[in-house]
């Protein structure tokens, strides 16, 4: 592995150069299982991934191991929410 480095105790290797996320939390996503259906044109994999808001979702790897993602949507929702309110009181 060379770049990055995993906070997990039990790495599972899945196919040639790809690590088992399952279980592992990132953010506000668990990963599930790895996705079924991945887009035709990535050799990268995708992962099947429930939020805590309770929304599942397909991520790719590299995403959720470089932390770009950190939830469904639902983080930048409640984010932008909250931003408005504080505008509204100003």
């Amino acid at each position: 592995m060379v770049g990055f480095r995993l906070k997990s105790i039990n790495r599972k290797i899945v196919g040639l150069r790809s690590i088992d996320l399952t279980g592992q939390v990132f953010e506000r996503l668990t990963v599930l299982e790895i996705a079924k259906k991945t887009p035709y044109y990535s050799s990268e994999l995708f992962w099947l991934c429930l939020c805590t808001c309770g929304t599942k979702k397909i991520i790719r790897s590299g995403s959720l191991r470089s932390g770009v993602v950190k939830s469904c949507g639902c983080l930048r929702r409640e984010a932008t929410i909250e931003r408005n309110k504080a505008r509204a009181k100003q």
